[in-house]
């Protein structure tokens, strides 16, 4: 489910690195967990941005056609796995040209 990626994304690699940082000076984190999250969309926007994605297919076809390569993203485990699961609920990403999901946290 969504849910279930979403919550492997907040799977720290390095789980020492919890409670530190200028955020949390003064509270002790010792796991993450989901309170909310929401799916924004706008559609002109989306529609703006299938454009540009194919017109960069297109670019990298005629690229790897004249011999260049084109190196992968590399994520930490769980963002893979995390954006694995993403991608086959929401039938978004082209892992040919690079995509992945990104996060943002704001404080609450």
């Amino acid at each position: 489910s969504i849910f279930a990626a979403l919550q492997l994304l907040l799977s720290p690699g390095d789980p020492s690195q919890l409670g530190r940082g200028r955020d949390c000076q003064t509270i002790g984190h010792t796991k993450l967990k989901w309170r909310r999250a929401w799916q924004i969309e706008n559609l002109d926007l989306w529609q703006r941005y299938k454009v540009e994605r194919t017109a960069l297919d297109n670019n990298l076809y005629r690229s790897r056609s004249e011999g260049a390569t084109v190196p992968q993203v590399k994520l930490r485990s769980a963002l893979e796995k995390a954006g694995d699961m993403l991608a086959a609920e929401t039938q978004s990403l082209d892992k040919g040209l690079n995509e992945c999901f990104l996060m943002h946290g704001t404080k609450a």
